[in-house]
Parts: C-alpha cells; structure tokens; sequence
C-alpha cells in the first residue's frame, strides 16, 4: 500500500495532537516517470460500519448532536505533500462555565498549487447544551478567522483568571487565545511574546518551575517548505507519493516559562531541548517521582525524548537511558499518540506510545526511578 494511505490510515489523529508520520530508513529514489496515486476520497462503501450491537461500548451518535466539524487536510491540491498527512485534534474544555464540556476543533487548511502557497481554515468551537447537543459558537466567540494551516491545542487557564485558554499549533504561526470570561476569545499570542513561526505539531502545558502558572511546551515536526514540483515514490515503482519525514531536518521544539500570565519567557536554550527530535506528541507528568514534572516527547522516526524536571536549567534528557527511546530491539520509530497511566496497579505511571503502521504500538512498563522496561 502507498505510504500516502499508510499516513492518512494512521494519523487520524487523537490528540495530540495530537497528533503522525512514518518511519522509513531511507529517501525513495525518484525515476523520471511517475504515476500520480488518486487520493482517498472518502473510506469505500465495503467499510460502511455495522449495526449496533447490545455488547458495544459505545455508540457513534454524532449524527443527533448538531456536530459538523470537518478537518481540512488540502490533499485536494493533489501535491501529495507530508503535510497534508499530519492531521487535526481536538479538546474538551468548559469554556462558558456551565459545568457541561465543550468541544473544540482544529481546522487545518489548504494547499495551493499556483501560486505555491498553504493558507489555514478557520477552526470550531461547539457549546455543549446538555443531552449530547451541540451549538456552533465558532462566530459568536471570535474563532471564525482563517489563522494558519492547524492540528493540535491544548487547554489551560494560563493567567488564573478562573476561565480556560486554548492554545493552537499551527505550520506556521501557532495561536494563544484567551477566554474573556465566557463571552468571547482573544487572540494574545504577540500581546504575551509567543509570535514565533514553525511548523508546531503538539502541545502540553505543564509548570516546569513548580511556581503556580502552566508553563508550555511546543513540539516541532520538520522544516519543510511548500514545492509543487517536490517528487518522491512509493515502494511500487513509479508511483508518486508522499515524501518521508527523514528527507527533512527537525523542526525544534520550544519550551515558555509563564511569567504570571502576563508573558512569555522562551527558554529553549537554557533547557538545552534538542534539536534532533521530529515531535507529535508530548505530555508531562512526574515519571520519577521526586516533585517536579518531567516531559516526554514521541518523535517520528527518531529516538524518543525523556526530560527530567528540576530547580534549574538545563533539563536532564534521559530518553535512551530511562529505556524510552526505542523499540525492543533499540530501533527508533514513528511515535505519534502516547499517555502515562498505571495500567498494571502497581503504583508507578507507564508510558503507552503509538506508532506507524506495520510497527507495534509500545508500552514501557515503569520499574522505579526513571526507569522503564518495553513490555
């Protein structure tokens, strides 16, 4: 199968954001003649889903709830780009305070052949009105702009104001948008010093420095600009498709420090991140149990990242170290979705990460310390 179906079958994206990428060794070489793969429209009628059934779980009710959200991935230009792969999350936050969780989406974007360009869809914001309805609040909230091409966000109450903010990554300029108290969102993202542009995947808040305000870390995927006459194949022969993320250098992570909501401080360099990492997901979480939040970063293609928390910079990387870098067999691969929860009972947190198709999904069981073992 094409790796374009590969990715778009795999990144659906939960998370994230979420939210990625495959694991190839090597950059396809690229024949004179290729043949163009169409894209996959819509998921073939032999897929359509099956009855209900009294043993599931859940029940797919979207239809009921005045849910419409589309993601936006721009394959329409048919430029068979590795951003079009990389997919949108999605977060749940009380926005007005009514106690009923909202439901927030990316939009993603287009991408556009002449002039060569990528532009952003605006996002959507639905208030829950209780009994699994939903209301579009997208305009009314000033959410409805076209900002850049999107994929994950992230929820905090980032100036302890009591109403939670929303962070959005983007390729290009991410966004911070503050709640104004239930009645409105605004853009603050140059008001308190996060204007940067980058091709920004994921996104956690954590407080890294224990002093009472969430503090973000913002995952970088790869630098790579829009080309329209960018070739690269499949496995088969002549047939076009999506270049790997190894044919592009890493897009580096970046770590702000909150200073009481009121701005921004980046210390990237202090934390000394590296700049290796290709992220699509991270989380933090005390993984070795000493009072300070750590981070954990799943890269695609390369080795996974462990930061270790502390009073001062720089922060200690320990991913190859704490067993957390790679696969059983010391191999990287195309880590995407993760969590931390303690799925045996044993009182320590594991790491549960996802990875590309046709490689196991990994789960590192926590021995002590930071240490973990691949189970």
């Amino acid at each position: 199968m094409p790796m374009r179906r590969l990715r778009i079958f795999c990144l659906l994206f939960a998370l994230a954001l979420t939210t990625f990428g495959c694991s190839d060794s090597k950059t396809p070489e690229v024949s004179e003649k290729t043949t163009e793969v169409p894209p996959q429209e819509s998921i073939p009628p032999d897929h359509s889903p099956r009855s209900p059934s009294e043993t599931d779980w859940f029940e797919d009710v979207t239809s009921q709830t005045g849910i419409n959200a589309t993601y936006h991935s721009g394959q329409d230009a048919k430029l068979y780009t590795i951003l079009e792969t990389v997919g949108g999350g999605v977060a749940m936050l009380d926005y007005d305070q009514d106690g009923d969780m909202d439901l927030f989406f990316p939009g993603g974007g287009e991408i556009h052949k002449n002039p060569a360009k990528v532009t952003g869809k605006p996002s959507r914001l639905y208030r829950n009105k209780g009994d699994w309805k939903f209301s579009d609040v997208t305009e009314e909230m000033g959410l409805d702009q076209s900002v850049d091409y999107s994929h994950g966000c992230a929820v905090s109450d980032f100036n302890r104001d009591g109403w939670p903010d929303l962070f959005l990554t983007c390729y290009g300029q991410s966004r911070l948008y503050q709640n104004q108290k239930g009645q409105s969102f605004s853009d603050v993202t140059e008001t308190v010093g996060l204007a940067f542009s980058s091709w920004s995947t994921a996104v956690t808040w954590a407080d890294v420095n224990r002093d009472g305000w969430p503090d973000l870390y913002v995952a970088g995927y790869v630098k790579w600009e829009l080309d329209p006459n960018e070739i690269c194949e499949a496995g088969e022969k002549n047939i076009r498709d999506v270049c790997p993320p190894q044919k592009y250098p890493a897009a580096r992570d970046r770590l702000f420090l909150n200073r009481q909501g009121q701005r921004f401080e980046e210390v990237t360099d202090q934390a000394q991140l590296s700049t290796e990492g290709k992220g699509l997901g991270v989380l933090a979480a005390d993984f070795n149990h000493d009072g300070w939040l750590d981070l954990y970063v799943a890269n695609d293609g390369v080795a996974n990242q462990m930061y270790l928390g502390g009073a001062d910079f720089p922060l200690r990387e320990v991913g190859e170290a704490s067993g957390t870098a790679f696969n059983e067999f010391g191999a990287p691969e195309g880590s995407m979705g993760l969590d931390y929860a303690d799925f045996n009972g044993d009182g320590r947190g594991d790491l549960f990460v996802t990875n590309f198709e046709m490689e196991d999904n990994s789960l590192y069981r926590h021995i002590e310390g930071y240490a973990f073992v691949h189970s």
